[in-house]
């Protein structure tokens, strides 16, 4: 596995210098790192888009004509639009990407109003809007659908400022350095170490826990298409399995805001218009509630509200059920959510893209708005599949990535990976250099066994619910406790 830091004689010594490490984080978590990459700036205070090609003005061969000016900085572009008291600008800036950067290479600003972001005559990132309170990044926002990377790309941004405040815009692009790790493919199917525990197609994005009776349970995606009763319980005495049905102990019907009368449908032409799904369901035994709890997001959204992805809870008193939601309706808004209880018995959700948020104490909805957590390193935690445990005091917060890169014959590949980042400074952060944790492990759980020994759910390298055993190397990092199948490791 990969080696983000300089090994130590110990995870202590690992510890006591990411703690000196995070003194010197900006308050605004989402701020790039200093000094910025710089940028050759130019812009225009008119509008420089035709019907024809409305993103002609980003392509490399765009002539600029003389209404375009140089700008040695985003805050002098600012302060032109101020004295002109204009409310939009377009600016451009080329840059190189490599195969080497490109994972780790992203956008971000602090704006107030809608930002645009354009490369080679494509929209990118479209209608980010903000207030200005705190920087956003942008992951893959590099992308380039010729993937010509090593060469220039030509870049465009517009900025349309808020109606009735002055404008505030900073932007930065960011190269932050590659990583190197190994790849982990086609274990399961030629390893004896990697334990398959549930062999049903499709079943993804497994949940399992152990729980306080001492047996393991586990959800997860069903399979996609066709229509679905609810969300289904797998059970086993052993955490390597065999894992069999329980029951479906959460159900449409019993449900009122996710009930498939209430969910909006998609577009009718589309053939799978009529699924209902739910997607990357987990499964929690809260200690402090003495409550097992199911946390779940439908595919479709309820009416009357809009289109998205809306989270929803339901509690049962025994591992069985029947689980009923514990408030009708959603108790927040985004995809993949997770549950951590705290030593305390504070219990939190996780979700999207790195968002966390503090939970009301009979968990009927956030007691706090959500807070953004960023790697030091990277645009996000992850795409998706959040995931927050807690290891000898220090916070891990994870999720899953995917990653692209060009493998020895040139050609274009991704893996699904577990990425992670550690906290010593509490659970809000600041967190540290995401890493590679599971390669190809991603949108997975962990959890710590009786043996005091940690392990994790995997599903993509075999499409089939595997449980990997993990643990804790000595420079800081989580990485699989046994070597699997792997093939030679990738620069990222």
């Amino acid at each position: 596995m990969n080696r983000l830091h300089e090994s130590f004689s110990g995870v202590l010594l690992a510890v006591c210098a990411a703690l000196s490490g995070y003194a010197a984080e900006p308050a605004d978590p989402g701020a790039p790192p200093e000094p910025r990459l710089p940028l050759a700036l130019t812009y225009t205070l008119k509008d420089p888009s035709t019907k024809q090609d409305k993103g002609g003005w980003t392509k490399s061969d765009y002539r600029e004509g003389p209404e375009w000016k140089s700008a040695g900085s985003i805050r002098e572009i600012e302060q032109a639009m101020r004295a002109a008291d204009s409310g939009k600008v377009w600016f451009r800036f080329r840059m190189t990407t490599t195969k080497e950067t490109f994972n780790n290479t992203y956008c971000a600003s602090k704006h107030d109003g809608k930002l645009d972001l354009w490369n080679e005559g494509e929209i990118n990132r479209q209608n980010n809007r903000s207030d200005g309170a705190s920087w956003m990044r942008y992951f893959n926002s590099i992308f380039r659908k010729d993937k010509k990377l090593g060469e220039p790309c030509q870049y465009g941004v517009h900025y349309a400022r808020t109606e009735g405040r002055q404008p505030l815009l900073d932007f930065a692009f960011v190269q932050a350095k590659p990583y190197h790790v190994q790849e982990l493919r086609d274990a399961g199917t030629k390893s004896s170490k990697f334990h398959l525990v549930l062999d049903i197609p499709h079943i993804r994005d497994a949940c399992g826990i152990r729980g306080p009776d001492g047996k393991y349970y586990l959800v997860g995606t069903p399979l996609l298409h066709g229509k679905q009763e609810g969300i289904d319980l797998f059970r086993s005495d052993s955490r390597y399995g065999p894992f069999k049905q329980v029951g479906t102990p959460w159900t449409f019907a019993a449900s009122k805001w996710a009930n498939p009368a209430n969910l909006s449908q998609p577009n009718p032409k589309d053939p799978n218009y009529a699924d209902q799904i739910i997607w990357a369901p987990e499964i929690e035994y809260i200690k402090s509630l003495k409550k097992w709890v199911l946390v779940y997001f439908p595919n479709k959204a309820p009416r009357p509200l809009p289109k998205g992805f809306y989270i929803g809870i339901a509690a049962s008193d025994t591992p069985l059920g029947p689980y009923r939601d514990i408030v009708d309706g959603p108790i927040a808004s985004d995809p993949d959510p997770h549950l951590f209880e705290d030593d305390d018995g504070t219990v939190y959700l996780t979700m999207g893209c790195g968002r966390i948020a503090r939970m009301k104490p009979d968990l009927s909805g956030l007691a706090e708005e959500p807070r953004r957590i960023y790697p030091r390193n990277a645009p996000a935690i992850a795409n998706e599949g959040t995931t927050l445990f807690k290891h000898q005091g220090v916070y891990y917060f994870g999720g899953a990535f995917s990653n692209h890169y060009w493998d020895g014959q040139g050609k274009w590949s991704q893996t699904y990976d577990c990425v992670m980042c550690a906290s010593t400074n509490g659970i809000y952060g600041p967190y540290g250099d995401r890493y590679v944790a599971v390669k190809n492990g991603g949108n997975n759980s962990f959890f710590k066994d009786s043996d005091g020994e940690w392990y994790c759910t995997v599903w993509q390298p075999t499409k089939r619910t595997t449980i990997v055993r993990v643990e804790l190397a000595p420079d800081g990092t989580w990485r699989p406790a046994e070597n699997y199948d792997v093939i030679p490791g990738v620069t990222y």
